[in-house]
């Protein structure tokens, strides 16, 4: 129901991936701060902007048309500022009605959203991306690994690419360990990602290797190391 309603898109709550490599956070209360601080500046911003043109910003599941035809300052707030607590909230309520649950609480839904946007990012980028990254340095001490925008990522589905000699070798996916179960979610997200890497196969004419792991950062997918050592031969 959190991909249904397109709580997770970048137009929701911002391209998370490329906030939180804003700043050097200390530790995740101080990046849940400034997600939160980015939101209240988008407000003020968007209090600027006609009526119209908020209630399209406002709007989770605004046409890709009428995206288009929005300028690039508009979407800019969308895409590149967090969202208010507040407003976190309130996407916690619409995924309350739409679950219809008696056994999940209001309370259950508003802590799932922000465990989603904060937690999971911070889990996600700065736990177990920075800890995979590391580790393939250490395997590989030659290669370049260059972190992508949010945009990039979000159309690609490409978190890093690897360079060695100045030259494109591949695209890296991170994700969990848990990434390789087959539940009717997962399925759904690795066809559409499965569709954003060809897009990126067919660009830039290399692979997309993903690497899935714990928090840990050693790869519970050893074949994936095997194919960037091949790639480099």
């Amino acid at each position: 129901m959190w991909n249904k309603l397109k709580l997770n898109a970048p137009w929701s709550v911002g391209y998370v991936s490329s906030l939180i490599e804003i700043q050097n956070f200390e530790n995740k209360e101080a990046w849940e701060n400034f997600y939160f601080e980015t939101g209240k500046n988008r407000k003020i911003a968007l209090a600027q902007l006609p009526q119209n043109i908020q209630q399209q910003l406002n709007d989770i599941n605004l046409n890709q048309q009428a995206k288009q035809q929005l300028s690039w300052e508009a979407k800019n707030l969308n895409f590149n500022f967090g969202r208010t607590k507040e407003e976190l909230t309130e996407k916690g309520s619409l995924l309350f009605k739409a679950l219809n649950n008696q056994k999940v609480s209001l309370e259950h839904c508003i802590e799932a959203v922000r465990f989603r946007v904060i937690c999971e990012t911070w889990n996600g980028i700065i736990v177990r991306e920075h800890n995979v990254i590391a580790y393939l340095q250490k395997q590989f001490p030659k290669i370049q690994l260059l972190k992508t925008q949010g945009s990039f990522d979000h159309k690609y589905a490409v978190d890093y690419q690897l360079y060695y000699n100045k030259k494109l070798i591949c695209g890296l996916q991170i994700k969990p360990s848990s990434y390789a179960k087959n539940t009717n979610y997962l399925q759904k997200a690795k066809q559409a990602n499965a569709q954003k890497n060809k897009q990126y196969r067919q660009q830039f004419g290399v692979e997309v290797i993903n690497i899935l792991a714990n928090l840990n950062g050693i790869p519970s997918n050893q074949n994936s190391i095997k194919q960037i050592a091949q790639l480099l031969q």
